[in-house]
C-alpha cells in the first residue's frame, strides 16, 4: 500500500553554504519532517510557486500541513499592520493561504501548527490577535522561546472539547503543551470551532465544525514530542490523508 503524499510549504531562509557566501534557500524544519515520516506519510516540500503551479500539487497530494513561522501579513485577514509584527514573509504568506483553501475546497486534509493554525483561521475567513500582550490585555504569557526554554517545555494546560475531534485523537480532556507564539485566533472562521483552550481563555486549537474533512489547528508544537499522546495528532492526520478519497 502506498503512503500518503503530504505536501509542505517551504520557509525562506537565507543561510552560509561556503565560508563567506549567503545563498537564499527553501526548505522545512526537520521536526515536523519525522514526525511525518514515523506517522507513515512522505512530506513534500513544496516551493513557494505560483498558483498554478500550487493548484497543480493540490489535485494530488493527499494532505496539506501547515508549519509554524513569523507572522502571517494582516491584510490577508483585512487589516493594517500593527508595530508590532515580526518576521513577516508575504510570500509564504501568499503560497499557504492559498494552499489552505484549495485543500478545503477539495475536502482534502488539513493539519495546522502553530503558524499553521492561524493560516488555517486565516484562510478560512477569521481573523488574529497581531499582538497578545498589547491587544488582548490580561492573557497569560505564550511567548516560551528558545534558547531560554527548551522545544519541549510544559508552558500551560490547555482543556480540549468534548466529542471533538481532538479530544477523541488525543484521548484526554486536558493536556499540557509547548508555547511559542504572540499571535492568536481572534474571531473563529466560518464552518470551524474551537475545541480547546488555554487558562486564561484563549483559543488552542479549531476543527472543521460538521465534521466533513480533516481540518484541525493546533497552536502549540506537538513534533517537539517524541511519543503519544502527541504523535498521535500526526498519526490521524496521516490516517486521514490515507483514506479521503
Amino acid at each position: 500500500m502506498s503512503k500518503p503524499l503530504v505536501a509542505f510549504p517551504a520557509v525562506n531562509s537565507e543561510c552560509e553554504i561556503l565560508p563567506g557566501y549567503k545563498a537564499r534557500l527553501q526548505g522545512q524544519y526537520q521536526a515536523y519532517i519525522e514526525a511525518l515520516e514515523k506517522a507513515g506519510g512522505i512530506p513534500l516540500i513544496i516551493p513557494l510557486l505560483g498558483e498554478e503551479s500550487l493548484a497543480q500539487i493540490a489535485g494530488f497530494a493527499d494532505g496539506l500541513l501547515l508549519g509554524g513561522g513569523g507572522d502571517i501579513h494582516p491584510s490577508f485577514y483585512g487589516e493594517e499592520p500593527t508595530e508590532w509584527l515580526m518576521w513577516v514573509d508575504w510570500e509564504r504568506d501568499r503560497v499557504e493561504v492559498f494552499l489552505a483553501r484549495k485543500f478545503l475546497e477539495l475536502g482534502k486534509p488539513v493539519l495546522g501548527i502553530c503558524r499553521g493554525l492561524q493560516v488555517l483561521n486565516v484562510a478560512a475567513g477569521g481573523t488574529l490577535f497581531q499582538d497578545l500582550p498589547h491587544q488582548r490585555p490580561g492573557s497569560s504569557p505564550h511567548s516560551f522561546m528558545p534558547p531560554a526554554f527548551p522545544p519541549d517545555h510544559i508552558a500551560h494546560a490547555v482543556t480540549l472539547k468534548p466529542d471533538s475531534l481532538l479530544a477523541s485523537i488525543l484521548g484526554c480532556s486536558s493536556i499540557g503543551v509547548n508555547s511559542r507564539h504572540h499571535q492568536a485566533v481572534k474571531d473563529i472562521a466560518p464552518g470551524f470551532q474551537a475545541v480547546a483552550w488555554a487558562e486564561d481563555g484563549l483559543v488552542e486549537a479549531i476543527e472543521k465544525a460538521d465534521g466533513s474533512s480533516f481540518a484541525l489547528g493546533v497552536q502549540w508544537h506537538p513534533e517537539n514530542f517524541s511519543g503519544p499522546p502527541m504523535a498521535k495528532i500526526f498519526e490521524a492526520f496521516v490516517k486521514s490523508c490515507g483514506g479521503w478519497r
